[in-house]
């Protein structure tokens, strides 16, 4: 069987095809209540070899929790996101963007901001002491992407860590 080889859209494609600066920076304090601020960036070098760059990225986010105890805190944390297009394009991908919105730059980036509320538990004692559970689940509140791009409607956040 033959066909047509497509290059898919940009999103699809496995990385940006150049370097990124991530430089970030973390203010926190603890104490019965904590929090902090943090700020991080993806800040692209230039151009890939196809004549595009992603959009710079920047990212807001503060929190604050409640130990109610050692073992069991609750926080709620406000995250911005604020992404540029891209710019420059790819003639590949972009003779089919009137087929395919992913395939048009125009499609790419926006602002999101998101308030969230979590749970933490760390078992203090026995076998499985130092195993640390969380959840924590979100809506945004603002919106404002460019172009045609799914919106977001919740998240929600698992993990387990085990610190020894």
């Amino acid at each position: 069987m033959t066909g047509e080889q497509i290059k898919l859209p940009y999103s699809m494609q496995p990385g940006t095809g150049n370097f990124s600066l991530l430089p970030g920076l973390t203010y926190t304090w603890q104490r019965k209540f904590s929090g902090g601020i943090q700020m991080n960036a993806n800040i692209r070098t230039g151009r890939n070899k196809f004549n595009y760059r992603w959009g710079h990225e920047a990212n807001l986010g503060s929190w604050i929790s409640y130990n109610w105890n050692t073992w069991l805190s609750n926080s709620i944390r406000s995250e911005l996101m604020v992404s540029e297009k891209i710019t420059g394009f790819d003639s590949e991908i972009a003779g089919q963007r009137l087929t395919d919105p992913a395939a048009d730059i125009n499609n790419y980036g926006g602002s999101r901001a998101s308030l969230l509320g979590g749970i933490n538990i760390l078992l203090p004692s026995g076998k499985l002491k130092g195993l640390r559970i969380s959840a924590e689940y979100g809506l945004p509140f603002y919106q404002n992407l460019n172009g045609l791009q799914m919106t977001l409607k919740s998240t929600f956040y698992t993990s387990i860590q085990y610190g020894f």
